[in-house]
């Protein structure tokens, strides 16, 4: 009986789900990421860690259902998890808030892992925090890229560290334990051979920007130490992921300080494309905020780093739980082992030097009841390599084992043809291996195709490779894959299609006796093949080849092979800018001129290019730019030759208003005496001058000009755009009738890219009208004209100053607004801003700043930018308003705040002003018989008393421990919320000490009727009071009798308005 097998050569991929036995790796997603996550699944199954993706839609949303469900996989599965990934921000997939006593509360994924209630974490946790499926995406594609493909590029950023300190600048002071710290890093750094460890710190002098440097070089590890929520302190608050660029040389931050999870945590794990990487690949931090915590955070962070470096942990989650348990193991609490997460992925294997390449030895067919693989290094066993082995078609064979001491992992089993495998091998340090498994067959001999090699170094060129024209011996090997022996093997080579491009010759070949497991091949005397001549670049040759034994047992293989034809190719390479004639020589493209662009072709095919020519057009139509002279001959172009058109190229002419950066889109068609046709699309990009308004100065240093005063003006310019502006004139013209222009020209010269240049040689004069209103912001025209350059700017600048600006920085914003609105009912003139208006103070004569209080508040830092404009305006004679419930004690002290106590004669006595019922105002100041139940966000508030000049104006009703400092009418500190003050009768409203606030600084309303507060006392103790008066719209007046003797009789009131007339 023939017995005839075929054999087709396609390996298909698919991730099959197995029957349900459990997974080590279990992923639990919001519905979103399902099918963005699939591929990190995949491949997690692949190398040995097999995965299963569940979604919240199949075993439900709140933290409860989640983890009764976690529970009895770990519970019931026959294979429990190991390792589990959220995947989904905190609002997406809930992350459950746990607590400690004494301890506010925070947040912990460890809440699913804990399965047994004791406090350990029996499965590995780690999440993925992303907002949207790209941001999904991202962190997959570079997870698989760090893990299964390391960027060798640079083989010594795998070997590369940074440490940072931030030295603390108020008590306690833990700069010691921040130091012994990362020396501890360092020195497991170096003991594995790092050539490079940053050791960054703000005493240094080093910030921000060297972090994201050292992120861009590539770094493996990057360990912080210092204060900081959210964000690291000051100077390292500023690293944005937009500024990274460092590909997939993607560090592990651990980052031991208060709560940075819900902050740079996500942000810079998310960062990136799937096709542009950057960012960090792992991020260990913490969610709780704590004091006095450094020696707890350093427990975690050194734990964690010498479990990864000493004691040879491989994964992102493990050596995770090993700072978690070395923190309990020293304190025997669970704060800090509950308060760290882990970002990413937590199976990911870490790299700590340069990744090795191993050499696997192992049979390309599993023919026996055991399939057994080597590991080895330099020649050397590789113990504990991760080897798997899956099945494309039957998920009940799936095999993985670490190997042994000697490098080997035997797996017992079969996998029986025409299934096939993935083979793969990772480990510590080892670069991903991959091949493909075939199954054997147990049933007697089985032969199949093996492989191929062309020769032709004979009938061809020699560069083994099939080209038209060529005779070539195809030498062949083919393989038994049964069982037992196959006896007179020969072959017969045939045309698997219909096919004019090649004949085949000497067809039939001996192969012999052939072994099971073993291979044979027909000799360099093999299946001989002519090309023909004219057979095209890359067309396949398909054949059939037919083995049969003394049996007459018929197996059939398919196998094909490319065709390489030499032909020419050309490419475009390059151009050059000239425009030494029709423009400034600086080779840049720029407004109004006309350039020669010469273009250079090669021709990186096999053979010669003749008759070449290249035709220059728009790629898309666009009026900036226009051609001529667009055809030019190339002649003959050799194979990896190239030509060029020489001084005579193309021109291209740009208009003078072309906009800076505006690509000039060019479309090259390219043709030879083959009638070939090759077309490349390149871009030219004008750089030209962007002249944008910076700033303005009256007389030099104003913002504003007082009506009926004559000033200088002087405009700041700034060029944004990437070319000089050359030999600029001004012109300035007024649209307003409150200001004129006396002298209008002025002349700025050439302004660099990125520069500013003020008005030079002649001064810019103006004049404000005596009757413009106070504060007015009056409009101006500059016009800017220059070489090839003509724009006109509009700006507006104050005539008068505006009697206040209220900057509200609190985070509650609980105050400020209502302060506005108070100071604009009665008159007064101003600005609410919740951002500093920097430069532009002195547009006011009084600044009103609400801070808030804690623990939602503002600190204004002592390295702020804020805080010398303040300066500067107090000191030119500005008026202060300032209200923080920690601005003047706590936050100077204990948060790096700025100490304002000096200049508002304040002397801090507390962090708390004690039992709290409310404030009242103080006798002989102007908040005499003020008093207000107070309904602010808390009572915790600086307790101050005046120093100096200054004067007690509000305090503790209940203790009389101080609350409101007033000096030299130019500053008011107060620790309340003007906001939180409850309004009752005159005086005390909020209206009445807002206006009372502003005439303490000698302002009067701007706009209006002056009011005022006044008590008047009548005699024989009769009190009258009126208030507010002068008033607008309303007044309240109260009319008391002390003495019950007088009988009332006609009480009159008189009422005049503003030009004193009765009414």
């Amino acid at each position: 009986m023939k017995n005839i097998s075929l054999i087709l050569f396609c390996f298909l991929s698919s991730f099959g789900s197995a029957r349900e036995t459990g997974a080590r790796y279990l992923i639990i997603t919001h519905d979103n990421y399902f099918n963005a996550i699939k591929p990190l699944a995949e491949w997690k199954t692949q190398k040995g860690c097999k995965a299963k993706i569940v979604k919240l839609s199949e075993i439900g949303s709140d933290s409860t259902q989640i983890r009764n469900y976690i529970v009895n996989a770990y519970t019931n599965w026959e294979i429990k998890p190991e390792y589990l990934l959220f995947v989904g921000n905190k609002n997406q997939l809930p992350f459950p808030r746990m607590g400690f006593a004494g301890h506010d509360y925070y947040y912990s994924d460890n809440y699913y892992t804990n399965v047994t209630g004791d406090f350990r974490n029996e499965i590995i946790p780690g999440r993925l925090w992303v907002f949207d499926s790209i941001q999904a995406k991202t962190i997959v594609a570079k997870i698989l890229g760090y893990e299964r493909n390391p960027y060798l590029a640079d083989p010594l950023w795998f070997k590369k560290g940074t440490t940072i300190v931030n030295v603390d600048d108020y008590p306690p002071y833990s700069d010691s334990v921040y130091w012994a710290d990362t020396k501890f890093v360092q020195d497991l750094m170096i003991n594995a051979g790092f050539v490079k460890i940053d050791s960054f710190s703000d005493i240094y002098g080093n910030s921000s920007i060297d972090v994201v440097n050292a992120i861009n070089n590539g770094r493996t590890f990057i360990i912080y130490r210092g204060v900081g929520v959210q964000t690291w302190d000051y100077p390292f608050n500023d690293i944005d992921p937009d500024d990274m660029h460092n590909g997939f040389k993607l560090p592990v931050v651990i980052s031991a300080t208060c709560a940075t999870v819900e902050g740079i945590g996500y942000r810079w794990l998310n960062a990136g494309t799937p096709e542009e990487p950057k960012g960090t690949i792992g991020f260990f931090g913490t969610t709780t905020v704590l004091e006095h915590a450094a020696e707890l955070r350093s427990a975690v962070a050194k734990g964690t780093i010498q479990a990864i470096f000493r004691d040879s942990l491989v994964t992102l989650g493990k050596a995770a739980e090993a700072g978690r348990l070395y923190y309990y193991n020293l304190f025997g609490n669970t704060l800090e082992y509950n308060g760290w997460t882990c970002l990413g992925d937590p199976e990911m294997n870490l790299w700590t030097t340069t990744p090795r390449s191993i050499q696997v030895l192992y049979t390309n067919a599993w023919i026996n009841d055991t399939y057994t693989v080597y590991v080895k290094y330099s020649s050397q066993p590789v113990e504990s390599a991760l080897v798997c082995i899956k099945a494309f078609y039957d998920s009940t064979k799936y095999f993985y084992k670490r190997t042994d001491g000697n490098g080997k992992a035997t797996f017992i089993g079969n996998l029986y043809h025409p299934d096939s495998a993935t083979l793969t091998v990772t480990g510590r340090n080892l670069l991903t291996f991959f091949d493909t498994v075939i199954g054997g067959y147990n049933n007697g001999p089985f032969m199949i195709y093996h492989k191929h090699l062309i020769l032709d170094t004979i009938g061809g060129n020699g560069n083994y490779q099939p080209n038209n024209g060529e005779n070539i011996e195809l030498a062949v090997w083919i393989r038994n894959i049964g069982n037992s022996t196959a006896y007179g093997v020969t072959g017969i080579l045939q045309k698997a299609e219909s096919d004019n491009y090649y004949q085949i010759s000497d067809t039939i070949k001996s192969f012999g006796n052939i072994q099971s497991s073993d291979s044979a091949f027909t000799s360099e005397d093999g299946f001989n093949i002519s090309i023909h001549p004219d057979c095209p670049d890359s067309h396949m040759i398909r054949l059939k080849l037919t083995m049969k034994d003394t049996n007459n047992t018929t197996w059939i293989s398919y196998f094909n092979f490319l065709v390489y034809s030499p032909r020419p190719y050309l490419i475009y390479k390059s151009c050059v800018i000239n425009d030494s004639l029709g423009g400034n020589g600086n080779d840049q493209i720029n407004p109004g001129e006309t350039i020669e662009l010469g273009v250079w072709l090669q021709n990186i095919g096999d053979s010669m290019a003749e008759n070449v020519i290249a035709v220059l057009q728009k790629q898309t139509p666009d009026s900036f730019f226009t051609l001529d002279d667009t055809i030019k001959y190339f002649g003959t172009i050799l194979p990896q030759d190239s030509a060029g058109t020489g001084a005579d190229g193309y021109n291209i002419s740009v208009d003078s208003f072309c906009p800076d950066q505006h690509l000039i889109q060019l479309q090259i068609k390219i043709s030879d005496s083959l009638d070939s046709l090759w077309i490349y699309n390149f871009s030219l990009k004008n750089y030209a001058p962007d002249l944008v308004f910076k700033n303005y100065y009256v007389d030099e240093s104003l913002k504003y000009i007082n009506p009926g005063d004559t000033a200088s003006l002087s405009v700041l310019i700034k060029n944004s755009g990437s070319a000089t502006a050359q030999n600029i004139v001004g012109h300035l013209t007024s649209p307003d009738t409150f200001l004129t222009v006396i002298s209008d020209s002025c002349y700025y010269g050439d302004i660099l890219p990125d520069s500013t240049a003020g008005n030079q040689v002649a001064a810019l004069l103006i004049f404000a009208h005596p009757d413009a209103p106070p504060g007015y912001l009056t409009n101006l025209k500059l016009r800017l004209d220059g070489v090839f350059y003509h724009d006109t700017i509009n700006f507006s600048i104050y005539i008068g100053q505006r009697d206040y600006l209220i900057w509200d920085p609190d985070p509650n914003h609980s105050s400020g607004f209502i302060i506005h609105q108070k100071l604009l009912s009665i008159g007064y003139s101003g600005n609410y801003s919740q951002t500093f208006p920097s430069d532009y103070l002195n547009i006011y004569k009084s600044l009103f700043v609400t801070c808030g209080m804690p623990p939602s508040k503002f600190i204004i830092n002592i390295n702020s930018p804020v805080v010398p404009e303040i300066l500067d305006f107090l000191n030119d004679g500005g008026k202060m308003y300032l209200e923080g419930g920690d601005v003047w004690y706590y936050d100077p002290l204990y948060q790096n705040g700025y100490n304002f106590c000096p200049l508002f004669c304040i002397t801090p006595v507390l962090s708390s002003i004690g039992y709290f019922t409310g404030i009242a105002g103080n006798d002989s100041t102007f908040t005499q018989s003020m008093s207000f139940n107070y309904s602010g966000e808390t009572n915790s508030m600086d307790r101050i008393n005046p120093a100096g000049n200054g004067v007690l104006i509000f305090k503790n009703r209940y203790n009389n421990n101080g609350c409101g400092v007033a000096a030299n009418h130019r500053t008011v500190g107060v620790s309340f919320e003007f906001g939180g003050l409850v309004d009752s009768l005159p005086p005390s409203t909020k209206l009445i000490l807002a206006d009372s606030l502003m005439r303490y600084f000698g302002i009067l309303p701007s706009t209006g009727i002056a009011e005022q507060n006044d008590v008047v006392f009548m005699p024989n103790n009769q009190i009258l009071e009126v208030c507010p008066n002068p008033f607008r719209n309303r007044t309240i007046i109260r009319y008391t009798i002390q003495d019950t003797r007088y009988r009332i009789q006609d009480t009159r009131c008189m009422i005049q308005d503003g030009k004193q007339y009765p009414s």
